[in-house]
């Protein structure tokens, strides 16, 4: 899962019952860890020229936001959960994902 780390997957071996971003190792927890990287697969394409992994938080709560729309539930990336509650606020606009992924380095920006 994460080839971008030296060791590919066996980086995320931490023990039997979770792996190194403290996610449990069940079937539901994978289930939404690759559904959010899934959903950054598909998005980061789309900020090509807004040097996303700068506005780290902002960008992983875009994904969560997306996944969440999609799947219909909560995913476990809490750190970013008041971005996902900012664009959840501007859903109603429907906002392209690169103007949604602006008001979160707003956000950003003003912190």
């Amino acid at each position: 899962m994460v080839t971008s780390i030296e060791g590919g997957a066996e980086a995320i071996l931490y023990n039997n019952n979770y792996d190194l971003f403290n996610i449990k190792r069940d079937f539901a927890s994978a289930r939404l860890f690759i559904a959010h990287e899934y959903v950054v697969y598909l998005i980061l394409p789309l900020l090509e020229n807004e040097n996303a992994m700068a506005y780290y938080d902002a960008f992983e709560g875009l994904a969560e936001y997306y996944m969440e729309k999609i799947l219909g539930e909560k995913g476990f990336f809490t750190d970013q959960s008041k971005y996902v509650e900012l664009y959840k606020a501007n859903e109603s606009k429907n906002y392209s994902v690169k103007e949604m992924f602006e008001l979160g380095k707003n956000m950003v920006a003003k912190h």
